[in-house]
């Protein structure tokens, strides 16, 4: 298991692995902050839902642009790419 790096946040990657399902379900990973963890399972919790769940619907909210970019995002600059993890 790789930790943290000290960065806030890691570099945007696209994993093409295929994730192990356990009836049709995969593990979602991701460092972060102490508060946010928190105020995400307080709400998930006052909604009466898992963490997985609300997690869900929030990506079922997302409004995305044409090259499937959440529209609250910035825009990736002209020529560049994202990362492909390894």
């Amino acid at each position: 298991m790789n930790k943290p790096t000290g960065r806030r946040y890691g570099s945007p990657q696209l994993d093409e692995r295929q994730p192990q399902a356990v009836n049709g379900r995969v593990k979602l990973v991701g460092y972060v902050d102490v508060a946010t963890h928190a105020r995400a399972k307080a709400a998930a919790y006052a909604g009466g839902m898992s963490l997985g769940l609300y997690l869900t619907r929030l990506l079922e909210q997302d409004k995305l642009d044409e090259h499937g970019r959440p529209l609250w995002a910035a825009p990736v600059p002209e020529g560049e790419e994202l990362p492909l993890a390894m």
